[in-house]
């Protein structure tokens, strides 16, 4: 059962919504749109990862230690 709104009412309660409602979905977009892009961060770093291990390897961790190399592992 609902109970008639009255026009006081009803407009306060337009206007509350008119206030509300854009942060809301702001808050809803930006959640989204953030997990998205992290979650596509994260995939393009493991990505990376995986297809530059062998050279790491190769390059930096079979050699000798040098300046360089400490650098490169800060």
């Amino acid at each position: 059962m609902s109970a008639a709104l009255s026009a006081s009412e009803l407009a306060r309660t337009a206007h509350h919504l008119q206030n509300v409602l854009p942060c809301v979905l702001w808050s809803v977009f930006t959640a989204h749109s953030m997990s998205f892009f992290h979650r596509f961060d994260s995939v393009m770093l493991f990505y990376d990862i995986a297809i530059t291990f062998g050279d790491e390897i190769e390059r930096i961790w079979l050699r000798r230690y040098t300046p360089m190399t400490v650098l490169w592992t800060l």
